[in-house]
């Protein structure tokens, strides 16, 4: 009789290492690819929010109302100068904006097919499906406008202003969480500029651009 419990303890033991050992590389193998499968989606509502907020607040704006530039009889720009108060006035109601959506949200709750963990995207749809919320937490630093020169042709340079704004967003899986930062680059307003460009030209947040826009200068 004790042999029997010995043997049956014995086994017990080891049925519940071979569990734990089980639970442990299903978890090692499938967090990681449950996580970036609720990264895309919290990716998705992010630059959706963003964009739209983006697009919201900068509806009918015009370019030379963030920058004011002068030309020359020729035609060429000789001065360029962004209007730095109506655009940080600009990045702050985009800031609110964006807030305030984020705010509206609270959470998301995302089902994910299991199929898609292990690759079968045949049987995506049709379940078992595993949980999975997103929760958006705020801003990593206040979002900011910035803007950057490129070559857009012959005799041609692009000027952009875009909006650089990262958020972070928490994914709730079944026993974990885990924070991810979204950023994102959206685009507020762009010209091409024809002609030469100025060759000194401070940027909005101070950066002096002259090497750029001379490198520039001399392609054409």
């Amino acid at each position: 009789m004790r042999g029997l419990n010995s043997r049956f303890y014995i086994f017990l033991f080891i049925f519940l290492i071979l569990i734990s050992l089980t639970v442990f590389l299903v978890v090692q193998t499938i967090y990681p690819i449950f996580y970036q499968l609720a990264k895309i989606e919290a990716v998705r509502y992010a630059n959706r929010i963003i964009n739209n907020s983006v697009d919201k607040e900068v509806a009918g704006l015009r370019y030379d109302e963030l920058i004011y530039y002068k030309t020359n009889q020729a035609g060429n720009i000789v001065l360029m100068q962004p209007d730095i108060r109506k655009i940080n006035l600009l990045s702050s109601r985009i800031a609110i904006h964006i807030q305030d959506e984020l705010e509206k949200i609270k959470f998301v709750d995302i089902k994910l097919p299991m199929a898609r963990l292990f690759g079968l995207d045949l049987f995506a749809g049709m379940g078992p499906w595993l949980n999975a919320r997103v929760v958006p937490i705020g801003f990593l630093e206040p979002p900011k406008i910035e803007d950057s020169f490129s070559a857009a042709g012959i005799n041609q340079t692009r000027h952009k202003l875009y909006l650089q704004v990262d958020v972070k967003m928490k994914m709730i899986v079944p026993f974990s969480s885990k924070t991810t930062i979204v950023s994102a680059e959206v685009p507020v307003i762009e010209v091409t500029i024809l002609g030469r460009v100025p060759e000194i030209y401070v940027g909005i947040n101070g950066e002096d651009a002259g090497g750029l826009i001379r490198q520039l200068n001399n392609k054409k």
